[in-house]
């Protein structure tokens, strides 16, 4: 994602970098990002993306 401003979760708004801060917070699932952002637990049409980034976050992490 070349923009952390775009919304992955357009229900409620989700930008990609909520996502980015709360797995700096230490979310390390996406049922944490889940708890921490709310993104996906509307309509569920964005976890794929969701998921995506969230392993790309926590790998970045982890360097």
């Amino acid at each position: 994602m070349e923009n952390l401003d775009e919304i992955v979760c357009t229900c409620l708004g989700v930008t990609g970098k909520m996502i980015k801060d709360a797995v700096d917070a230490g979310a390390g699932t996406v049922e944490e990002v889940q708890d921490a952002t709310g993104a996906g637990t509307i309509c569920g049409s964005c976890l794929d993306e969701v998921s995506r980034l969230v392993d790309i976050f926590v790998s970045e992490r982890s360097k």
